[in-house]
């Protein structure tokens, strides 16, 4: 269950588009990330990473348009590498 569960977020990561509800979208993702990956005891691996991808997309609320776009795609793509690795693994 946990491979389909996390399958669909980096379905549902892979289709956002930048906006000021998809930068919410996405923060609320990573909570069910880490959700998903503490129940099967793999938290501790992709903690740091999670951790530092949300405190980068709490920060944008201060940025300009295009800093925000930048860290966002950023975001997001590190994201879907993190779920592509943690199927991958599971």
């Amino acid at each position: 269950m946990e491979n389909s569960e996390l399958i669909s977020i980096e379905q549902q990561i892979g289709k956002l588009n930048y906006s000021e509800g998809a930068i919410a979208e996405l923060v609320q993702l990573i909570d069910e990330i880490y959700i998903i990956l503490h129940e099967n005891n793999r938290v501790v691996i992709y903690s740091q990473k999670l951790s530092f991808i949300k405190s980068e997309l709490a920060c944008l609320e201060t940025a300009d348009e295009k800093k925000k776009e930048k860290i966002f795609s950023a975001s997001q793509k590190e994201l879907l590498e993190i779920l592509k690795e943690s199927t991958a693994q599971g």
